[in-house]
């Protein structure tokens, strides 16, 4: 039999003691048909071009009424899904490249001041200079040093690509401060 519904085919019916109709013989077999032969079965009538229109040409009650009216919403939807996922993910790059920047400013300050004020206890007045070799060493730049006593304080940027300003941080070291 074929698959097309166009196509025109012939079925068989069937005829006394066939057992198509008796599933393993436990049942009685189903009365004869009264005709024999085949049956033909016809070609579906084709439409015209005035009874084509499709369900989405439909408006008003029609397309209602045959739940046609948002026909093709769903892709829509997809699509705008689909752009909040996308800024929620750019948004979260964004602050997690910033939080990243931020992270490394502190640790370059941290760094840079631990070696401007060992530096410094040598005495030779090189510590902002120290400070600022080890803020380039990790990434950083020094952006203010100052020296009272024996502590230091350093201040340092990091540049965030994605962001418009840098990431800054300062830190002191020097030694503890009692009390």
């Amino acid at each position: 039999m074929s698959s097309d519904p166009t196509d025109v085919t012939t079925v068989r019916r069937p005829g006394p003691g066939d057992p198509s109709g008796v599933p393993n013989g436990s049942h009685r077999p189903r009365a004869a048909p009264v005709a024999r032969g085949p049956i033909r079965l016809r070609r579906p009538r084709v439409a015209t071009t005035t009874e084509t229109a499709s369900p989405r040409r439909r408006s008003g009650a029609t397309a209602a009424i045959r739940g046609t009216a948002d026909r093709g919403s769903a892709s829509v939807l997809v699509l705008a899904a689909a752009g909040v996922l996308l800024a929620v993910g750019v948004a979260a790059l964004v602050l997690g490249s910033v939080a990243v920047a931020g992270q490394r400013a502190r640790l370059a300050a941290d760094l840079a001041a631990i070696a401007g004020a060992t530096r410094q206890r040598a005495a030779d007045g090189q510590a902002c200079a120290a400070a600022a070799t080890v803020a380039r060493a990790n990434g950083a730049r020094l952006e203010g040093c100052s020296l009272q006593g024996a502590d230091i304080t350093i201040g340092v940027s990091v540049e965030v690509p994605v962001w418009p300003d840098p990431a800054r941080a300062r830190s002191r070291a020097g030694p503890a401060r009692s009390g």
